[in-house]
C-alpha cells in the first residue's frame, strides 16, 4: 500500500514539475485554465492527506528536494502574478475589496494569528514580505487598528502597495519601507511578521533575533509534510534561537501555518 502511494505521489510530482517548467510564465499563460489546473493539482497534491503515510526521509532526498526548489520558484512568479492582478482589478474597480473570497480567506487567517500573538492598538508590528498586494498587513490593520510598517526588498512591489494603501486611505496607520530584512534593524517593534514568502529564512530569522526586543513576538508563517513543494519551510534549524509558542492553521485551503515565537531570554541560546 505505502508503495502504492509512493509511486502515485512520484509520478503526480514528476509530471505537475515537467509541466509547470516548460510552460511560458506570461500573463496570458498564467491567466489560462490548464496552468491554474496545473496550480490546484500541486495545492492538492500538497494537502492530500492520503500523502501523510509517506517517509518523512522522503524529503530529505535530492530529489525531491530540487523538485520541491522548482515547484516553490514557479508557485511564488504565480502568487505575486496574482497579487498584483489583485491590485488592478481593485484599483480599476473590477473586484470589490471587501468581498473578495481569497481576501476574505486572508482576513480570517490574520485574525487567528493576531488573537494567538496577542495584537493591540498599541502593537507596532512590521510583516516582512507584503508583496504588491499586502492583504495580510491590511487586515492585521483594519482588524486591530494597529500600526504597520511594510518590508520588502523588490521595488516594483513596494511602490504597488504604496499606492494602494493610498487608494485604500489606510496610509496614516500603514507604511511601506524598501529594505533587505537580512540587515534591518526589528528593535522598534512589538510584533514581527515572516511572510510564507519571505525568503531567505535563515539569515532573515538570525537577524531578528539579534535586533529584536526580549519581549517582542515573531508570527512565521511556514509549511509542514508536503506543503514544501509551495513554500519554503522554517524548520527547527531555522528556528533554534526562539522559544516556540503556539501554531496557528487556517481552513483546510489555507497551505500555510503560522508559528509563534519569542527569542530565548537565555543568552546561550542565541
Amino acid at each position: 500500500m505505502k508503495n502504492s502511494i509512493y509511486n502515485n505521489f512520484k509520478s503526480d510530482i514528476e509530471e505537475i514539475t515537467a509541466e509547470l517548467c516548460a510552460a511560458e510564465k506570461s500573463p496570458a499563460v498564467f491567466l489560462s485554465k490548464d496552468f491554474t489546473a496545473l496550480i490546484e493539482r500541486l495545492e492538492h497534491i500538497a494537502r492530500d492527506r492520503q500523502y501523510n503515510e509517506l517517509p518523512k526521509k522522503l524529503l530529505d532526498t535530492a530529489h525531491f528536494r530540487n523538485l520541491a526548489h522548482q515547484t516553490r520558484r514557479i508557485y511564488e512568479l504565480f502568487e505575486v502574478f496574482l497579487e498584483t492582478s489583485t491590485y488592478f482589478d481593485i484599483v480599476s474597480g473590477k473586484i470589490d475589496f471587501l468581498k473578495d473570497q481569497f481576501i476574505d480567506r486572508t482576513f480570517e487567517f490574520a485574525k487567528k494569528e493576531s488573537l494567538e500573538a496577542g495584537f493591540t492598538p498599541e502593537s507596532k508590528v512590521i510583516f516582512i514580505g507584503g508583496g504588491p498586494f499586502p492583504e495580510t498587513a491590511i487586515a492585521y490593520s483594519k482588524q486591530n487598528n494597529c500600526k504597520i510598517t511594510i518590508l520588502d526588498n523588490n521595488a516594483e512591489a513596494v511602490v504597488l502597495s504604496t499606492k494602494i494603501i493610498s487608494e485604500l486611505r489606510l496610509d496614516k496607520t500603514i507604511s511601506i519601507r524598501y529594505s533587505d530584512a537580512k540587515e534591518y534593524d526589528f528593535s522598534g517593534y512589538t510584533h514581527i511578521v515572516v511572510a510564507a514568502l519571505a525568503r531567505p529564512k535563515p539569515p532573515i530569522l538570525r537577524q531578528i533575533c539579534d535586533t529584536m526586543r526580549i519581549d517582542a513576538v515573531v508570527v512565521c508563517r511556514s509549511v509542514e509534510g508536503l506543503r514544501v513543494f509551495i513554500y519554503e519551510p522554517a524548520n527547527d534549524e531555522l528556528l533554534e534561537h526562539f522559544n516556540h509558542q503556539s501554531k496557528v492553521y487556517g481552513d483546510d485551503k489555507t497551505i500555510v501555518h503560522s508559528l509563534i515565537l519569542k527569542k530565548y531570554s537565555d543568552h546561550s541560546h542565541s
